[in-house]
């Protein structure tokens, strides 16, 4: 049986998302008996399901998420002859959650044409790793060095404010 279309929230490998209660889904090419479903930190196993009767179509385990984590996880089937089958290792991140922002504000003078903000950002030694948090009001496209960070546009899309 194989195990595929794993998603939290109908979404791939969701990244900085806050997340209060994930709903959890995937599907099987197989009839299973039974499901298990299981989420570590890298470090640690956060939530293990065991052999249970969950539902593929929306399983919300209960998982206390902390902010800005990478979170790896796995779906087990076990059919009625007792082979097991494992799905691919899927990762999501969190955002910021109830973090409070600590960084400066960018702002400017109100003008009559939409506003371009631009923040110099200095970094000590070469970096491993970064992930950039962005919170305001309107749509914004995001860059580093004049290229385009991602390939959303006009994010964060439609929202009501």
């Amino acid at each position: 049986m194989k195990i595929t279309h794993l998603r939290i929230d109908h979404l791939r490998s969701p990244l900085g998302q806050h997340m209060d209660r994930p709903v959890f889904s995937w599907h099987a090419d197989g009839t299973a008996e039974a499901w298990r479903l299981c989420i570590s930190d890298g470090k640690t196993v956060c939530f293990d399901s065991c052999w249970d009767h969950l539902d593929p179509m929306h399983t919300q385990p209960e998982l206390e998420l902390r902010p800005r984590t990478l979170y790896r996880w796995t779906v087990s089937a076990r059919d009625a002859e007792g082979n097991i089958s494992v799905s691919e290792e899927q990762t999501f991140e969190t955002g910021k959650m109830d973090e409070p922002w600590q960084a400066k504000w960018i702002t400017c003078q109100k003008t009559d044409r939409q506003p371009i903000f631009c923040r110099d950002i200095k970094v000590s030694g070469k970096p491993v790793k970064a992930r950039l948090y962005i919170c305001g009001l309107g749509l914004y496209e995001a860059c580093f060095r004049g290229e385009k960070i991602g390939d959303e546009y006009l994010t964060p899309f439609c929202n009501d404010y």
